[in-house]
């Protein structure tokens, strides 16, 4: 028997300096957007797997990989704020990788980008997140 989620169908979470996080249930699933205010555009973040309590994101290295330190970053208040995911599962071209939310935030570093709100990042090294590697399944 599916337990379906009893939630809206829609929900936005505003920051205090207009960002917003745009959450849409899609059956058991929450898709996650973010739409900050000096952008025209929506970013997908990611979504919710309620069953299993995974956040899934993706990436695309080439794209997403900030350099400096080998590392990805993450919305600092989805993380820490979160209640409906324990672990984060993180796919990119060369992998997939079950991490634990905790981990992130307790191994996770702040960079000198935005500081608040919803802008604010955490990085996780992918060294660090090398433990968690998913074997492909086929």
């Amino acid at each position: 028997m599916d337990m379906e989620v009893k939630a809206p169908t829609k929900a936005i979470v505003s920051d205090t300096f207009g960002n917003e996080v745009i959450i849409n249930r899609v059956n058991n699933n929450l898709n996650l957007s973010l739409k900050l205010a000096g952008e025209g555009r929506i970013r997908e973040i990611g979504f919710i797997t309620m069953q299993t309590r995974v956040f899934h994101v993706s990436r695309i290295r080439s794209k997403h990989l900030f350099l400096k330190n080998n590392s990805y970053g993450f919305n600092h208040k989805i993380l820490a704020d979160a209640k409906l995911f324990d672990n984060v599962e993180i796919k990119d071209d060369k992998g997939c990788w079950l991490v634990p939310k905790d981990f992130i935030l307790k191994e996770g570093k702040f960079l000198h980008f935005k500081k608040d709100g919803f802008e604010r990042q955490i990085f996780i090294e992918l060294e660090k997140i090398e433990q968690f590697k998913k074997q492909p399944t086929f």
